[in-house]
């Protein structure tokens, strides 16, 4: 085997198990030289890799696309802040469950299905789908008449958020990434509480209840 990694001529080629073995080999020595702990463990193969992508991806993909699963409810910290914030929204439209028990968020009207076809009035919290309705959701939460309380992702470069979001709502930008529901995973993307139509009381009493935050009026 010649320094470039080609087969000499009269030699049999590496097997991958060869292969596999050589590349630990160089990932050992280049972790030495730049200062890295070698632990012992060998080096992922491209398949372990691939796994282990597509198990994140699977969590990923889950919570980018729905709200319908009480495991990609509303992270329990952020929701006992809001109660003791709020006390008791009027309408959750995009509740996880009918039993007032089980919600997290607590909401006098709770509506797993159907929350885009009803007015809202009163106080509202709403966790919107991330997936492809996300932008009537928004556009629901810009255009009713009630206080909206919305956990959103802070895709600061779509379109929805500069249609409903950039100049007419309060954002609360929260610190670091949330677990939604029970997952072990942060989620993909920062998130960010907003108010639309909100009152200065409103305002304070959840800002001052969410933890670490940035805000932008």
């Amino acid at each position: 085997m010649t320094k470039i990694g080609r087969p000499c001529i009269g030699l049999s080629p590496m097997t991958n198990a060869e292969r596999q073995q050589r590349r630990r080999q160089r990932d050992r020595k280049r972790n030495r030289k730049m200062g890295r702990p070698c632990l012992g463990r060998r080096a992922m193969t491209n398949a372990e890799r691939q796994r282990r992508w597509r198990r994140r991806k699977r969590f990923f993909v889950g919570v980018g696309n729905s709200s319908r699963r009480h495991d990609w409810e509303t992270p329990a910290p952020l929701a006992a802040a809001l109660n003791a914030a709020v006390g008791m929204f009027d309408l959750d439209p995009c509740a996880a469950t009918h039993d007032p028990a089980l919600a997290r968020v607590k909401a006098l009207r709770l509506l797993p299905d159907g929350g885009l076809a009803v007015p809202w009035t009163g106080l509202v919290y709403c966790n919107p789908p991330y997936g492809r309705t996300i932008a009537r959701w928004i556009e629901k939460c810009a255009t009713e008449k009630a206080t909206v309380v919305a956990l959103l992702a802070a895709r600061t470069d779509a379109r929805w958020w500069h249609s409903h979001v950039a100049g007419r709502a309060e954002v609360l930008f929260l610190c670091g990434r949330l677990r939604f529901g029970d997952g072990t995973n942060s989620a993909p993307f920062p998130s960010a509480v907003v108010i639309w139509r909100r009152t200065p009381e409103i305002v304070t009493r959840i800002a001052s209840n969410i933890g670490p935050h940035w805000r932008m009026q």
